[in-house]
């Protein structure tokens, strides 16, 4: 009886893994590069079928040899403060001259990152308006 027990148990388990563990949602991945000095990487996460947007995280990346000077005297607040994005939550810091920026937007804000933004707001429009703003999308 112990033996069968686990048996369902591992193939409970397989199943699991297999499905992605009830994540039942989808997920737009959208990167950007800003010149050969920064990058910025957009993943956007949404509900199974794609029609509504649940959350965005964003994460910069940038060469700061230019400016360092002035943006190291800088806190992590205002360095978020500067980007010209309507973060939730967002931290900041900078090693040597590169500045890493991880952020959350949310979802009503969609229309601040990408231009093109129609009110569908799906996973579909916000590719396309993406890519309409030079991201890769996938």
């Amino acid at each position: 009886m112990k033996g069968k027990m686990f048996k369902i148990l591992g193939i409970s388990c397989g199943v699991l893994l297999l499905t992605g563990c009830g994540n039942s949602g989808k997920v737009l991945t959208c990167t950007a590069e800003e010149g050969e000095s920064g990058k910025i990487e957009i993943q956007m996460g949404f509900n199974a079928d794609g029609t509504e947007l649940q959350n965005i995280r964003t994460v910069m990346e940038g060469d700061a040899s230019d400016s360092i000077d002035e943006i190291s005297s800088l806190s992590s607040d205002e360095i978020c403060d500067e980007i010209n994005l309507p973060f939730a939550t967002c931290k900041a810091n900078i090693t040597g001259s590169k500045v890493h920026l991880e952020g959350t937007v949310a979802a009503r804000d969609i229309d601040e990152v990408f231009s093109e933004v129609d009110d569908s707001i799906t996973y579909n429009s916000i590719k396309e308006a993406a890519e309409a703003d030079g991201f890769t999308c996938n």
